[in-house]
Formats: structure tokens, sequence, C-alpha cells
């Protein structure tokens, strides 16, 4: 997979079985079970929401 940087269109993240994947079901990584891919998406997905919010808090 080529490394490109997450746009903020490509979230939500979600997981498809070990597959982290974009909202467009690009896939993004590889996570070692399901388990930790959701806790991965889960963390990007609050840190995108948390970005998100302080660019309208400025």
């Amino acid at each position: 997979m080529e490394k490109q940087a997450l746009d903020p269109n490509d979230f939500p993240i979600a997981v498809d079985d070990k597959t982290l994947v974009t909202q467009k079901r690009e896939p993004i990584a590889d996570a070692r079970s399901n388990s930790l891919g959701r806790d991965i998406a889960t963390r990007l997905n609050q840190n995108a929401a948390r970005t998100a919010e302080e660019r309208w808090a400025l």
C-alpha cells in the first residue's frame, strides 16, 4: 500500500474484518485483529472529530 495522509473526507474510518477502511470503503491499513482494528478506528475518528471542533472554535 502506498502511504498517503488521511483527508478529512476519509472519515469516519470503519473496520472490515481486520482492515481499516475509509467511508468510501478504500483500505488504508491492516490490524493484527478485529478488536485492535476497531480500537484504532475509534481513536482515529475521535481525533478527527476533536480536530474539526478545534477548527470551528478558532
